[in-house]
């Protein structure tokens, strides 16, 4: 078979009378353009609205929580006698739980997080990955010594006893 032949069976087995390919080739192409439209557009409104959306949902969850917390509040009220329990239930819904940071703690962590930063650089990706992990690792040494230097404050410590005595 020579070159013409192959183009003739080409040319007859394309423009088959029987079978009218302009107008599934144009609905083919009109449906896949109205999907690009969708998307081009829906894509970017998405990506605009979603994090609003989250936002939302976030402050929505933490006021129902709220809500509640000051509900269970009231009625724990109604049946305690003692005005000093009541005070220290509205104390403890007011004050967060913040517990003192232990320096020296999250200076061991992040010394040990840039020395696996450092060698995973030295091994597998090179020099930049090196340079991060001893970056890492020095504000981990200087945590630990901030650690040595500011100690716990003595005054959540002496709260908590009082506390403690007081009951």
């Amino acid at each position: 078979m020579n070159l013409q032949e192959k183009t003739q069976i080409l040319e007859e087995s394309i423009l088959d009378p029987n079978i009218d390919s302009s107008f599934e080739i144009e609905t083919a192409h009109a449906a896949d353009g109205w999907l690009h439209g969708v998307l081009a557009l829906g894509i970017p409104y998405m990506g605009i609205l979603l994090p609003i959306i989250i936002v939302f949902i976030v402050f929505y969850f933490q006021a129902k929580e709220n809500r509640d917390k000051y509900n269970a509040l009231i009625e724990v009220s109604k049946n305690v006698e003692d005005p000093d329990v009541v005070e220290d239930l509205l104390k403890s819904f007011k004050e967060e739980k913040k517990s003192p940071r232990d320096y020296r703690r999250d200076g061991v962590t992040t010394s040990f997080t840039g020395i696996g930063l450092y060698l995973f650089g030295e091994f597998f990706l090179g020099s930049i990955l090196k340079g991060v992990g001893a970056l890492v690792f020095t504000i981990g040494i200087g945590l630990i010594i901030a650690g040595y230097l500011y100690p716990r404050e003595s005054e959540e410590i002496n709260k908590a006893v009082e506390d403690f005595e007081k009951r």
